[in-house]
C-alpha cells in the first residue's frame, strides 16, 4: 500500500508542474478568468493531497476570489 501512494503522489507531483505551466496561458487574460480561477483551484487540490497545505491554501484562496468576481453563478461553465 506505502508503493501505491507513492505512485501516486509522483503522479499529482508531476500533475501539479503541468497546471503550473497551464496557469501562464491564462494569467491575465479577462476572456478566461474562470479558466484561471479552475485551474488555480486545481493546482490548490493537488498541492492538499501533497500536503502543501500552505500552497493549497494561497491558491485555493486566489480561485476563490476569482470565482466570487464573476457577476452570477449562470455564468460559471462546468468543465
Amino acid at each position: 500500500q506505502g508503493n501505491s501512494f507513492s505512485c501516486i503522489k509522483k503522479v499529482i507531483f508531476c500533475l501539479s508542474n503541468f497546471i503550473q505551466r497551464a496557469l501562464k496561458i491564462y494569467v491575465d487574460k479577462e476572456n478566461f478568468k474562470q479558466e484561471y480561477g479552475y485551474t488555480l483551484s486545481a493546482l490548490g487540490s493537488s498541492y492538499r493531497y501533497l500536503g502543501l497545505y500552505g500552497k493549497a491554501e494561497e491558491n485555493l484562496k486566489k480561485a476563490l476570489k476569482i470565482f466570487e468576481s464573476v457577476e452570477s453563478p449562470s455564468e460559471l461553465r462546468v468543465m
